[in-house]
């Protein structure tokens, strides 16, 4: 390491340390240090310096959770994003996840609110296994009288706006010979948090657009249904805790115990 002399102009430096592990050499960045000198013992120190580090579970993957979400990712690969999961493969998803939970530490989006900003792509739900499309609420069987084929599902987050869409590509089966019909539905909320880690949100409105064959049709916003006539278990909003967060990886557990991880996408 070299050091400034105290004739010297620079007032800060960059200090590392290298340790060996085996026969693995890992160098460890260390903050960087001020001189600041104090007076009550004559003496001149060094302070820590530099910008506010954040928490393990928003850097990334690096040290004990990059490992921890090998296994976790495994665990809840190869589901057809929760449809083919058997009980057994629930279980080991929850378990896996809530070791990858305990390693990240807890979540505080108080001050990373903006860590959910972007486009999420869903790769496993829990509440996908009963094979509804509403998952843990009503919605329609997949395969029943009118087939559906789910598609891809992505969440769409804007921390500024607070638009929060739900996006679903679906395939609906038609009688032969015509082709499947190919959309995209987008139900829309705005959300809001109600705690360090839990979000609220509220239904909007949602919007149907055809792809394929019939892209050049307009979209579709679907009537809402009127209050008075809306099911108990659909009042039009719902609430989450965010699990855990990195730069490329989002758990959520529901307010109806459904369990979802995302990607960025």
């Amino acid at each position: 390491m070299e050091f400034e002399d105290d004739e010297g102009d620079t007032r800060s430096r960059e200090v590392g340390k290298t340790r060996e592990f085996g026969k693995s050499r890992v160098f460890l960045e260390l903050p960087p240090l001020e001189m600041s000198d104090d007076k009550s013992c004559g003496e001149t120190s060094w302070k820590e310096v530099g910008p506010k580090v954040e928490p393990m579970h928003l850097r990334g993957i690096s040290g004990e959770v990059g490992l921890s979400k090998t296994p976790h990712l495994n665990a809840v690969s190869g589901l057809n994003r929760g449809l083919a999961a058997s009980e057994e493969d629930l279980r080991s998803a929850d378990d896996a996840t809530k070791e990858l939970e305990a390693a990240g530490g807890i979540v505080d989006l108080s001050e990373y609110l903006d860590k959910l900003q972007g486009r999420w792509k869903l790769i496993y739900s829990s509440a996908f296994s009963n094979r509804t499309l509403g998952g843990s609420r009503p919605g329609p069987s997949i395969g029943s009288l009118l087939p559906i084929a789910l598609g891809q599902v992505f969440q769409r987050i804007d921390a500024v706006s607070k638009d929060f869409d739900n996006i679903v590509e679906l395939q609906l089966g038609t009688p032969w010979p015509f082709p499947p019909v190919e959309l995209t539905a987008t139900l829309a909320h705005k959300f809001e948090l109600i705690g360090s880690a839990k979000i609220r949100i509220v239904f909007e409105k949602t919007t149907v657009k055809t792809r394929g064959n019939l892209s050049q049709l307009p979209p579709l916003e679907v009537p809402r249904i009127p209050d008075a006539l809306r099911p108990p278990s659909n009042t039009g909003s719902g609430e989450f805790e965010v699990t855990y967060l990195d730069n490329d990886t989002r758990i959520t557990r529901g307010d109806r115990g459904e369990l979802r991880v995302f990607l960025i996408s």
